[in-house]
């Protein structure tokens, strides 16, 4: 329609249909496509972006020929893998208008074995104390942590089978026979060279500045976790002492711990000297 400077419009023109080419071109083929396995159940793949004359809709994620999967974006972890377990991978983009591109390259991985979890028992434990700093505890069947007098437990552990593993967690499980409002504060020791018979207050080996872990308040008859799941056990020592309040905790030592033999708690001000 034609109008002019007074708005007058003319009568509308004949009609004109025009019908557009349909979209048959398909996306460039995605490249560079990489596999990574973190974990036995997770394939992480990634790839270079494909281009369309329109627009790039999805990709279709296929593993060993199989589409297990599409995504939006240039990246997709496949959470349904097996451990130990070799696959293939290729991505295909695809637009609007079901155009397909070619497959990209295969990317090939070998997802890890899965965890194991492995169990040590101490080689060695005993506690020193600061009033009796000649005497040796290591005969005793509990072990424990105080403030007055300070007392200081010592655990040696001998970890073995994780050579060229990756450790993924660890903790240290300890079995509580006398409350306490504070469990106890945990440390490093680097000096292996102590034994449960011959070490004393004197000679004891000195815990590294770092803190382990520690424990709050514990209960009798309860098992604590000391160092959280994030956290890698030492290969060697550990040592425990207690915090700032005066009263103490007891715990089962190896000899008792696993075998469920029954131990009478130490009572406020108690000490075991039995040999």
């Amino acid at each position: 329609m034609a109008y002019d400077t007074s708005n007058n419009v003319s009568q509308a023109s004949n009609t004109v249909s025009v019908q557009t080419p349909p979209d048959t071109m398909p996306p460039s083929t995605p490249a560079n496509l990489t596999a990574a396995g973190p974990g036995p159940t997770e394939v992480d793949l990634s790839w270079s972006a494909s281009t369309d004359d329109v627009a790039v809709a999805g990709y279709r994620i296929l593993r060993d020929g199989i589409q297990i999967a599409t995504s939006t974006s240039a990246s997709y972890a496949d959470l349904t893998t097996q451990a130990s377990t070799t696959y293939g991978y290729t991505v295909a983009a695809y637009d609007a208008s079901g155009n397909v591109s070619a497959q990209s390259n295969v990317a090939t991985v070998t997802t890890p074995a899965a965890p194991t979890v492995l169990t040590f028992t101490p080689t060695a434990d005993s506690w020193v104390e600061s009033d009796t700093p000649t005497t040796n505890y290591g005969s005793n069947t509990v072990i424990g942590t105080d403030n007055s007098p300070v007392k200081r437990l010592l655990l040696k552990f001998d970890v073995s089978g994780v050579a060229g593993r990756q450790v993924l967690s660890a903790r240290l499980r300890l079995y509580c026979v006398n409350a306490s409002n504070a469990g106890g504060i945990f440390h490093r020791v680097t000096a292996t060279g102590w034994t449960e018979g011959g070490v004393n207050w004197n000679n004891a080996p000195a815990g590294d500045a770092a803190l382990l872990g520690q424990l709050g308040s514990v209960a009798l008859n309860t098992w604590y976790d000391i160092f959280g799941a994030d956290r890698q056990l030492p290969n060697d020592v550990v040592r425990g002492h207690h915090g700032p309040p005066r009263n103490h905790v007891q715990l089962l030592d190896r000899r008792l711990r696993y075998g469920r033999q029954p131990v009478r708690p130490f009572g406020p001000g108690e000490r075991d000297d039995a040999a």
